[in-house]
């Protein structure tokens, strides 16, 4: 049971190394378009950069359990909690602030 647990905790790691692109987000109990190209890239060695919708810039991020959080400058940017990730799309629900939201991306 706990190489299991372990296999799946790296698979989570590894998983999301790479380029994000966000496709979708939930808004008015539907799943709609969104309106700018965003992106996120997460790097191996903790780093990680955004760009678009949200805002443009570069910090840290940690796993945690199902939750990536990630900082700029130390202080917490933004939180996403995995519901479903696969090795070419998740579907997330993201904390930024004090806005929620739910949104899909696949992988570049």
């Amino acid at each position: 049971l706990f190489k299991k647990i372990k296999n799946h905790l790296f698979f989570r790691r590894y998983a999301i190394i790479g380029t994000w692109e966000l496709t979708q987000i939930e808004f008015g109990g539907g799943w709609t378009s969104i309106p700018r190209r965003t992106y996120a890239t997460f790097n191996s060695d903790g780093t990680y950069n955004g760009r678009g919708y949200f805002g443009n810039g570069s910090g840290t991020y940690k796993i945690s359990g199902n939750t990536i959080i990630c900082y700029i400058e130390g202080e917490e940017y933004v939180r996403y909690d995995i519901i479903e990730l696969n090795s070419n799309s998740c579907t997330l629900n993201m904390k930024i602030g004090s806005e929620e939201f739910k949104i899909k991306c696949i992988k570049h």
